[in-house]
């Protein structure tokens, strides 16, 4: 792109706009990524399916917006853990029939999510108190190493 800017092939105008146009798609993207699939509990390591599931989230929500933002199943991102072989179609029916048949407390109830923002709004909560667990414990051992060096001067 930068070549044809330079040769004049394609006005600054038109590149501007496809910018933009294209930063918007990725930014979206990234956060209907984030708040319908996962709630980043994991450590990196291999996760039981228990585990998958109570890190996966489903959204409840049949808005038009988390029909645009989450197409083809990304909805139902725990229900894909549970059954992979399911056909993208079908997610919506097999969900529908298994909150139908599970009891109130059911552990797969847990993984609902009202919406993608409330999805994402619970991703933003959990790394910010993350955050704040990892700087305290900076912060402690900061002091604890100050206490050291002070102790040796």
């Amino acid at each position: 792109m930068a070549a044809l800017l330079a040769w004049g092939a394609l006005p600054l105008r038109a590149a501007g706009a496809w910018y933009a146009v294209w930063t918007a798609i990725g930014t979206l993207n990234l956060l209907r990524c984030v708040g319908a699939t996962h709630r980043y509990h994991g450590t990196g390591e291999r996760m039981t399916l228990p585990e998958q599931l109570d890190d996966s989230v489903n959204v409840a929500s049949g808005s038009i917006a988390s029909v645009l933002l989450c197409p083809v199943g990304l909805r139902w991102h725990a229900l894909r853990h549970l059954f992979p072989g399911l056909p993208y179609h079908a997610l919506s029916t097999a969900h529908r029939r298994i909150m139908e048949g599970l009891p109130p407390e059911s552990f797969y109830r847990a993984t609902l999510v009202p919406s993608v923002a409330a999805g994402f709004a619970g991703v933003w909560r959990a790394a910010s108190a993350r955050s704040s667990v990892a700087r305290n414990e900076f912060n402690t051992e900061a002091r604890s190493t100050q206490r050291l060096t002070e102790e040796h001067l």
